[in-house]
C-alpha cells in the first residue's frame, strides 16, 4: 500500500515517527487542508492502530509498541 496522494493530502510515508501526538491530534480533530476530523468515529485504540499500521509501514521500531488488535 502507498501512504502517498497525488497532490492533496500528506505523504504519511515523510511523517515523523517521533510526532504521535500531532498524528493523533490530527486524526482526531481534523485538518485545515481538508482532512475531516475522525473523533467521532474512531476510537483511541483504533487511532493507535493506525498509528502502528503506519509504523509498520515505514519501518519504525517504535511502533511495537503499540497494542495488537484483538
Amino acid at each position: 500500500i502507498r501512504l502517498a496522494t497525488v497532490g492533496i493530502g500528506f505523504d504519511l510515508r515523510t511523517f515523523p515517527k517521533e510526532d504521535k501526538a500531532r498524528f493523533l491530534r490530527s486524526v482526531s480533530e481534523g485538518t485545515s487542508r481538508g482532512m475531516p476530523a475522525w473523533a467521532s468515529t474512531l476510537k483511541a485504540e483504533q487511532m493507535d492502530l493506525l498509528w502502528a499500521y503506519i509504523g509498520s509501514v515505514n519501518g519504525w521500531a517504535a511502533a511495537a509498541d503499540t497494542p495488537q488488535p484483538r
